[in-house]
Protein backbone atom coordinates (compact mmCIF):
# COMPACT_ATOMS: atom_id res chain seq x y z
CA UNK A 1 0.00 0.00 0.00
CA UNK A 2 3.02 2.33 0.11
CA UNK A 3 4.50 4.28 2.78
CA UNK A 4 1.94 5.50 5.67
CA UNK A 5 0.26 8.81 5.37
CA UNK A 6 1.43 12.21 6.72
CA UNK A 7 2.40 11.93 10.71
CA UNK A 8 0.11 14.48 11.23
CA UNK A 9 -2.91 13.11 13.07
CA UNK A 10 -5.88 13.13 10.66
CA UNK A 11 -8.77 15.19 11.58
CA UNK A 12 -11.80 13.33 12.44
CA UNK A 13 -14.58 13.61 10.44
CA UNK A 14 -17.62 15.30 12.11
CA UNK A 15 -21.01 14.14 11.58
CA UNK A 16 -23.50 16.45 10.37
CA UNK A 17 -25.29 18.08 13.07
CA UNK A 18 -29.06 17.18 11.77
CA UNK A 19 -27.80 13.45 11.88
CA UNK A 20 -26.45 13.70 15.22
CA UNK A 21 -29.41 14.88 15.88
CA UNK A 22 -31.55 12.27 14.03
CA UNK A 23 -29.32 9.42 16.40
CA UNK A 24 -30.00 11.53 19.59
CA UNK A 25 -33.73 11.91 19.21
CA UNK A 26 -34.25 8.23 18.50
CA UNK A 27 -32.12 7.30 21.76
CA UNK A 28 -34.34 9.11 23.92
CA UNK A 29 -36.63 7.32 25.45
CA UNK A 30 -39.78 9.38 24.80
CA UNK A 31 -39.12 10.45 21.12
CA UNK A 32 -42.28 10.70 18.73
CA UNK A 33 -42.31 10.74 14.86
CA UNK A 34 -42.97 15.00 14.85
CA UNK A 35 -39.84 14.92 16.89
CA UNK A 36 -38.21 12.85 14.31
CA UNK A 37 -40.05 15.28 11.21
CA UNK A 38 -39.22 18.16 12.99
CA UNK A 39 -35.42 17.76 12.56
CA UNK A 40 -35.68 15.85 9.09
CA UNK A 41 -37.13 18.45 7.95
CA UNK A 42 -34.13 21.38 8.63
CA UNK A 43 -32.28 19.03 5.83
CA UNK A 44 -34.51 18.35 2.38
CA UNK A 45 -31.91 16.26 1.01
CA UNK A 46 -32.19 13.88 3.67
CA UNK A 47 -36.21 13.91 4.11
CA UNK A 48 -36.31 13.63 0.61
CA UNK A 49 -34.53 10.44 0.50
CA UNK A 50 -36.45 8.99 3.20
CA UNK A 51 -39.32 9.45 0.91
CA UNK A 52 -37.67 7.61 -1.83
CA UNK A 53 -36.66 5.15 0.42
CA UNK A 54 -40.39 4.63 1.42
CA UNK A 55 -41.27 4.78 -2.02
CA UNK A 56 -39.26 2.12 -3.05
CA UNK A 57 -39.99 -1.30 -4.02
CA UNK A 58 -38.58 -2.92 -1.02
CA UNK A 59 -40.95 -1.90 1.27
CA UNK A 60 -44.04 -2.77 -0.35
CA UNK A 61 -45.84 0.68 0.34
CA UNK A 62 -47.14 0.72 -2.97
CA UNK A 63 -45.20 3.86 -3.65
CA UNK A 64 -48.35 6.14 -2.02
CA UNK A 65 -46.42 7.52 1.06
CA UNK A 66 -46.78 11.36 0.43
CA UNK A 67 -45.98 12.61 3.72
CA UNK A 68 -42.83 12.39 5.91
CA UNK A 69 -44.51 11.60 9.55
CA UNK A 70 -45.93 8.38 7.57
CA UNK A 71 -42.73 7.88 5.79
CA UNK A 72 -40.83 7.34 9.53
CA UNK A 73 -43.46 5.45 10.93
CA UNK A 74 -43.71 2.82 8.31
CA UNK A 75 -39.67 2.49 7.68
CA UNK A 76 -39.04 2.78 11.51
CA UNK A 77 -36.45 4.15 13.79
CA UNK A 78 -33.42 1.65 12.11
CA UNK A 79 -33.82 2.74 8.67
CA UNK A 80 -34.74 6.59 9.03
CA UNK A 81 -31.25 6.37 11.09
CA UNK A 82 -29.75 4.31 7.86
CA UNK A 83 -30.85 7.28 5.69
CA UNK A 84 -29.71 10.20 7.65
CA UNK A 85 -26.34 8.34 8.56
CA UNK A 86 -25.54 7.08 4.89
CA UNK A 87 -25.93 10.94 3.29
CA UNK A 88 -24.28 12.39 5.77
CA UNK A 89 -20.97 10.06 5.39
CA UNK A 90 -21.21 10.45 1.69
CA UNK A 91 -21.26 14.22 1.49
CA UNK A 92 -17.56 13.90 1.66
CA UNK A 93 -17.81 13.37 -1.87
CA UNK A 94 -18.86 17.27 -2.55
CA UNK A 95 -22.06 15.45 -4.31
CA UNK A 96 -19.53 14.04 -7.03
CA UNK A 97 -19.11 10.84 -8.15
CA UNK A 98 -18.93 8.11 -5.25
CA UNK A 99 -16.19 5.70 -6.08
CA UNK A 100 -17.14 2.47 -6.84
CA UNK A 101 -15.15 0.67 -3.67
CA UNK A 102 -17.59 2.92 -0.80
CA UNK A 103 -20.60 1.41 -3.05
CA UNK A 104 -19.20 -1.69 -2.22
CA UNK A 105 -18.61 -1.12 1.43
CA UNK A 106 -22.45 0.02 1.74
CA UNK A 107 -23.99 -2.61 0.29
CA UNK A 108 -21.64 -5.17 2.44
CA UNK A 109 -22.72 -2.88 5.39
CA UNK A 110 -26.42 -2.75 4.86
CA UNK A 111 -26.77 -6.82 4.41
CA UNK A 112 -24.74 -7.28 7.67
CA UNK A 113 -27.30 -5.04 9.15
CA UNK A 114 -29.88 -6.62 7.74
CA UNK A 115 -28.52 -10.11 8.55
CA UNK A 116 -28.02 -8.64 12.61
CA UNK A 117 -31.50 -7.53 12.55
CA UNK A 118 -32.64 -10.82 11.08
CA UNK A 119 -30.53 -12.82 13.33
CA UNK A 120 -32.04 -10.59 16.48
CA UNK A 121 -35.70 -11.17 15.42
CA UNK A 122 -34.84 -15.41 15.13
CA UNK A 123 -32.51 -15.78 18.17
CA UNK A 124 -33.85 -15.98 21.74
CA UNK A 125 -33.82 -13.16 24.15
CA UNK A 126 -31.77 -13.19 26.63
CA UNK A 127 -27.98 -13.57 27.90
CA UNK A 128 -27.91 -9.73 26.80
CA UNK A 129 -28.73 -9.49 23.51
CA UNK A 130 -29.96 -5.96 22.31
CA UNK A 131 -32.78 -5.09 20.48
CA UNK A 132 -32.99 -5.59 16.72
CA UNK A 133 -32.78 -2.41 15.93
CA UNK A 134 -29.82 -1.64 18.06
CA UNK A 135 -28.26 -4.49 15.94
CA UNK A 136 -29.03 -3.38 12.59
CA UNK A 137 -27.26 -0.14 13.00
CA UNK A 138 -23.91 -2.21 14.55
CA UNK A 139 -23.88 -4.19 11.31
CA UNK A 140 -24.56 -0.55 9.43
CA UNK A 141 -21.60 1.12 11.02
CA UNK A 142 -19.01 -1.83 11.38
CA UNK A 143 -17.35 -0.90 8.69
CA UNK A 144 -17.79 3.01 8.99
CA UNK A 145 -13.37 3.21 9.26
CA UNK A 146 -13.37 1.81 5.67
CA UNK A 147 -15.69 4.66 4.50
CA UNK A 148 -13.34 6.93 6.71
CA UNK A 149 -10.13 5.63 4.79
CA UNK A 150 -11.74 5.86 1.27
CA UNK A 151 -12.16 9.72 2.18
CA UNK A 152 -7.95 9.69 3.22
CA UNK A 153 -6.82 7.98 -0.01
CA UNK A 154 -9.39 6.92 -2.32
CA UNK A 155 -7.43 5.61 -5.20
CA UNK A 156 -4.67 3.72 -2.79
CA UNK A 157 -7.36 2.46 -0.22
CA UNK A 158 -9.72 1.15 -3.00
CA UNK A 159 -6.86 -0.86 -4.61
CA UNK A 160 -5.77 -2.43 -0.73
CA UNK A 161 -9.20 -3.67 -0.37
CA UNK A 162 -9.41 -5.44 -3.92
CA UNK A 163 -6.16 -7.08 -3.01
CA UNK A 164 -6.31 -7.96 0.80
CA UNK A 165 -9.07 -9.04 2.98
CA UNK A 166 -9.38 -10.52 6.60
CA UNK A 167 -5.57 -10.10 8.83
CA UNK A 168 -4.01 -9.09 5.60
CA UNK A 169 -5.90 -6.09 4.81
CA UNK A 170 -5.72 -5.06 8.66
CA UNK A 171 -2.31 -5.43 9.17
CA UNK A 172 -1.71 -3.20 5.56
CA UNK A 173 -4.21 -0.74 7.00
CA UNK A 174 -1.88 -0.32 10.17
CA UNK A 175 0.99 0.33 8.22
CA UNK A 176 -0.86 3.16 6.35
CA UNK A 177 -3.02 4.99 8.58
CA UNK A 178 -1.85 4.14 12.23
CA UNK A 179 -4.37 1.81 13.03
CA UNK A 180 -7.09 -0.57 11.33
CA UNK A 181 -10.59 0.18 10.26
CA UNK A 182 -12.09 -1.35 13.82
CA UNK A 183 -9.78 0.98 15.95
CA UNK A 184 -10.48 3.93 13.55
CA UNK A 185 -14.75 3.56 13.05
CA UNK A 186 -14.09 2.95 17.11
CA UNK A 187 -13.08 6.93 17.00
CA UNK A 188 -14.73 7.82 14.64
CA UNK A 189 -18.21 6.22 16.84
CA UNK A 190 -16.84 7.70 20.09
CA UNK A 191 -15.92 11.48 18.31
CA UNK A 192 -19.57 11.35 17.19
CA UNK A 193 -21.26 10.16 20.99
CA UNK A 194 -22.44 7.42 19.89
CA UNK A 195 -23.39 4.83 22.83
CA UNK A 196 -20.75 2.94 24.11
CA UNK A 197 -22.31 0.07 23.40
CA UNK A 198 -22.56 0.27 19.82
CA UNK A 199 -19.09 1.55 19.53
CA UNK A 200 -17.61 -1.20 21.47
CA UNK A 201 -19.22 -3.41 18.59
CA UNK A 202 -17.51 -1.32 16.04
CA UNK A 203 -14.38 -1.04 17.56
CA UNK A 204 -14.00 -4.98 18.08
CA UNK A 205 -15.59 -6.73 15.90
CA UNK A 206 -12.78 -8.23 14.66
CA UNK A 207 -12.03 -9.53 18.52
CA UNK A 208 -10.65 -9.56 20.67
CA UNK A 209 -13.60 -10.95 22.91
CA UNK A 210 -15.77 -8.27 24.33
CA UNK A 211 -16.80 -8.43 27.78
CA UNK A 212 -19.69 -10.90 28.87
CA UNK A 213 -22.23 -8.51 28.49
CA UNK A 214 -21.88 -7.72 24.78
CA UNK A 215 -20.61 -11.07 23.76
CA UNK A 216 -24.09 -12.16 22.47
CA UNK A 217 -24.22 -9.15 20.03
CA UNK A 218 -20.63 -9.70 18.95
CA UNK A 219 -21.44 -13.46 18.14
CA UNK A 220 -24.40 -11.94 16.04
CA UNK A 221 -22.35 -9.13 14.10
CA UNK A 222 -19.38 -11.67 13.75
CA UNK A 223 -21.82 -14.16 11.94
CA UNK A 224 -24.13 -11.58 9.75
CA UNK A 225 -20.57 -9.94 8.86
CA UNK A 226 -19.37 -13.40 7.66
CA UNK A 227 -22.49 -14.35 5.77
CA UNK A 228 -22.98 -10.86 4.43
CA UNK A 229 -19.44 -11.89 2.54
CA UNK A 230 -16.89 -10.08 5.19
CA UNK A 231 -13.93 -10.90 7.15
CA UNK A 232 -15.29 -13.30 9.19
CA UNK A 233 -12.66 -14.93 11.63
CA UNK A 234 -14.63 -14.88 14.29
CA UNK A 235 -17.36 -15.70 13.39
CA UNK A 236 -19.70 -18.44 15.24
CA UNK A 237 -21.43 -21.70 14.43
CA UNK A 238 -25.04 -21.19 13.66
CA UNK A 239 -27.70 -23.39 14.02
CA UNK A 240 -27.63 -25.30 10.48
CA UNK A 241 -30.95 -24.21 9.77
CA UNK A 242 -30.86 -20.90 10.90
CA UNK A 243 -27.52 -20.80 8.99
CA UNK A 244 -29.27 -21.51 5.68
CA UNK A 245 -32.20 -19.11 6.56
CA UNK A 246 -29.76 -16.38 6.92
CA UNK A 247 -27.84 -17.06 4.23
CA UNK A 248 -31.11 -17.50 1.67
CA UNK A 249 -32.23 -13.88 3.65
CA UNK A 250 -29.59 -12.02 2.48
CA UNK A 251 -29.25 -13.21 -1.39
CA UNK A 252 -33.15 -12.35 -0.96
CA UNK A 253 -32.46 -8.68 0.21
CA UNK A 254 -29.24 -7.81 -2.19
CA UNK A 255 -31.18 -5.99 -4.40
CA UNK A 256 -32.74 -4.32 -1.35
CA UNK A 257 -29.33 -3.29 -0.12
CA UNK A 258 -28.61 -2.16 -4.08
CA UNK A 259 -31.26 -0.13 -3.99
CA UNK A 260 -30.61 1.90 -0.54
CA UNK A 261 -27.32 2.82 -1.57
CA UNK A 262 -28.72 4.57 -4.90
CA UNK A 263 -31.35 5.91 -2.51
CA UNK A 264 -28.52 7.48 -0.61
CA UNK A 265 -25.90 8.29 -3.47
Amino acid sequence: MGLPLGTAEPILPTLPAVVARVVAVYASEDHTPARVVAVLETDPPIASRVLRLANSPYYGFGGRVETLSRATVLLGAAAVQAVALGVGLLRAWGGGAVPGAVEGVWVHSYLCALGCRYLGRRLPRGNGLGSPDALFLAGLLHDVGKIWFLTRDPAGYAGALGEAAGAPLRLAEGQRFGQDHAAAGGELATAWGLPARLIALIRHHHGPALRAELAADARVLAAANGAAGGEGELAPELPEGLAADLAAELLHRRPEAEGFFRTIA
